[in-house]
């Protein structure tokens, strides 16, 4: 756990915002007073060595996800919001969801449709530790798209995959 930041820690790991006092997060930084940047990935946290994955992206703004093939999507807990089970389960979610990062990648022709879903395979590369990526950190994983092999959009009814 980081500890609070303290009016002498502004600038030195700490920024002001709105009144209030924020640690820094790893790899970001300040592009004025009221914007933060960050890093890509793949400069600030240490990457598996590129390998082949194939399973389902489901394409949604600010909430990108892969599921690996095989697998299934983790189970978010739906009620009990205050209870400790909940935390513990949301964590759990959390922690097994990854992050698909295809911004490095062109589709040529493609339109892109806001929740669709794709069968994609690909050669990327994924963070060797479990951290918080993507939007909000919603994500204890991150995998780095580098080359897509075959890509095809899921019915959308139905089963994909």
């Amino acid at each position: 756990m980081m500890k609070p930041c303290a009016k002498a820690d502004i600038g030195r790991g700490c920024y002001r915002y709105d009144g209030h006092a924020f640690r820094e997060e790893p790899c970001s930084y300040q592009i004025d007073a009221q914007t933060r940047g960050s890093l890509p990935t793949d400069q600030c946290y240490k990457m598996e060595t590129q390998q082949r994955y194939r399973g389902v992206w489901v394409d949604v703004f600010e909430g990108q996800r892969f599921i690996p093939e095989g697998t299934s999507p983790p189970e978010w807990p739906r009620t009990g919001l205050k209870s400790s089970e909940w935390k513990e389960k949301a964590e759990q979610a959390r922690l097994a969801t990854i992050w698909m990062n295809a911004n490095r990648v062109h589709f040529d022709g493609l339109t892109r449709r806001n929740g669709a879903r794709w069968i994609i395979e690909f050669i990327g590369r994924k963070t060797m530790y479990p951290g918080s990526y993507g939007h909000f950190g919603m994500s204890g994983q991150e995998i780095i798209v580098d080359r897509v092999i075959s890509l095809w959009e899921c019915p959308r009814t139905g089963i994909c995959g």
